[in-house]
């Protein structure tokens, strides 16, 4: 019977889901970083797939878990990055910035090995590897020089607080690297669909505040209504936040008909779209 913990400032603070996926990710780096492996950019990272999680905490859904990891990503808990050498591996890496920078470190950077339902896997993720028997061939030698180097770490300088400061800023750039890299690719993916300036910096918030995933699946299902209304996607999307609508159905706009004498909007093109000025400005971007 699987015994799953986790840290109770942490759900206080982050909820129980998302204090249940950091304990997982913290045990995983934790291991990679004894074991020297998957140190990658300044960081030790882990990788996982929402599946693979889900797999692991069915109890959680999928889709929460994707929420709740990009939660966490946007207000710096998590950072995460696709890391794979094979492009069709969309596999996410994850770290914990705050606790999990490579620091004065000795390590030999493994290289990535992808294989079909590697991710799934994720009980034994980081060592299930192809080449795993050559590896544990080394392992002795290793150790070797590993009782070397704790002979060594009781010796270490005590770190001054300019050296701390100097790591603390090293980690909120790589964060805000990361949300603006996350930020560009929303504008970039709208863009495709022809929601583009406000109205995309609009359609942003207005997911956000419905708790909504904007991704391309979204998107393609917005378009498909929009075309059996005979409009835009931006018009769609204006429609949408106009009338503070979640999502888009053609069917909608018949049983909205203006009364008689009113003038009815027209929305077959995006030029009438004026963002709201009531809007907040300072509200952050989702991840």
């Amino acid at each position: 019977m699987a015994v799953h913990q986790f840290d109770v400032e942490t759900a206080i603070q982050h909820g129980i889901e998302a204090a249940i996926l950091i304990e997982n990710i913290r045990f995983w780096l934790t291991k990679n970083k004894a074991n020297g492996v998957n140190a990658k950019e300044g960081f030790w990272w882990t990788y996982n797939s929402a599946e693979a999680f889900h797999k692991l905490f069915p109890y959680i859904e999928r889709r929460q878990i994707c929420r709740v990891l990009t939660s966490l990503c946007t207000k710096g808990v998590l950072l995460k990055k696709k890391l794979n050498e094979a492009n069709f591996d969309k596999t996410y890496w994850y770290t914990i910035p705050s606790e999990f920078m490579v620091e004065n470190e000795v390590f030999k950077p493994e290289p990535l090995i992808n294989s079909i339902g590697q991710n799934v896997q994720s009980n034994g993720q980081n060592d299930q590897r192809i080449g795993q028997n050559d590896q544990r061939i080394g392992q002795n030698d290793q150790r070797i020089g590993q009782n070397d180097q704790r002979i060594g770490q009781n010796v270490h300088p005590i770190p001054d607080s300019k050296h701390t400061d100097n790591k603390q800023q090293i980690i909120k750039q790589q964060i805000n690297k990361a949300v603006d890299n996350s930020k560009q690719s929303f504008f970039e993916l709208l863009s495709g669909y022809g929601i583009e300036g406000d109205l995309a910096e609009d359609f942003i918030q207005h997911r956000k505040s419905k708790k909504g995933v904007l991704s391309k699946t979204v998107l393609n299902s917005i378009q498909k209504e929009a075309n059996l209304a005979h409009i835009t996607v931006a018009a769609a999307v204006e429609i949408m936040l106009l009338r503070n609508w979640q999502g888009f159905n053609h069917k909608w706009l018949e049983d909205t008909k203006p009364a008689q004498g009113r003038k009815n909007l027209d929305f077959t093109t995006p030029a009438q779209y004026v963002p709201n000025p009531l809007g907040d400005p300072n509200e952050k971007i989702i991840n």
